[in-house]
Formats: structure tokens, sequence, C-alpha cells
């Protein structure tokens, strides 16, 4: 009877140890073997590299951005030169024809015998 305790009791240890090793608890350890310093280094590491990742994605799209600017700069600037030359002849044209209307005021006024025979 004493044997028959001591094996069941030698049974259950040596079943109470496999399962120890084959749960996922027993892998875990054993995957983890890495340390705690390792295990900060390589989170520095992956924040880095994905630090570089951003800095090079913002690099493109403001090259792009350049790009775009200036095309728009080389488009816009000469209509807007030709805007501006458009804008100064029609100021130039509502001067020349208030000094017409003027003179013309001024003829009729000194001469009111030009009206008379039309």
């Amino acid at each position: 009877m004493q044997k028959n305790m001591e094996e069941e009791r030698e049974e259950a240890f040596k079943e109470s140890s496999d399962s120890a090793e084959t749960s996922p608890g027993a892998e875990l350890k054993a995957k983890s073997s890495l340390t705690v310093g390792r295990k900060i280094a390589g989170l520095v590491g992956l924040c880095i590299t994905m630090m570089f990742c951003v800095a090079a994605v913002g690099i493109l799209q403001m090259q792009k951005i350049g790009v775009e600017i200036t095309a728009i700069a080389e488009r816009d600037i000469p209509l807007t030169d030709i805007v501006s030359k458009i804008a100064l002849h029609q100021t130039e044209q509502a001067v020349q024809f208030e000094r017409a209307v003027r003179f013309g005021t001024e003829i009729a006024l000194s001469s009111p015998q030009v009206l008379c025979h039309s």
C-alpha cells in the first residue's frame, strides 16, 4: 500500500512536471529569455526606425508641395501681371475719358454758337 501511494505520488509529480513543460506559461518563459535591457533596446530601435520613416514621408510630402507651389507661381504670376496691366489701362482710359468730357464741356461753355448751329 505504501508503494502504491509512493508510485501515485511519483506519477502525479511526473504528470505535473510534464504539464508544466508543455503549458503556455513554460513556453512563454522559454521564449522570453531576453533581458529587460534588450527588450528596451529593441523598443528604442523600433521607435527610432518608425521616426525615420515618418521623417522620410514628411520630407517627400514637403518636396511635392514645393513643386506644386513652384508650378502655381509660374502660372499665376504672369496672369497677375496681365491683370495688373489691364487694370492700369482701364484707369488711364477713365482718366482720358474724364478729360475729354471736361474739355468738351469747356468748349461748349466758351462758344455757345457751336451748339446753336447744330
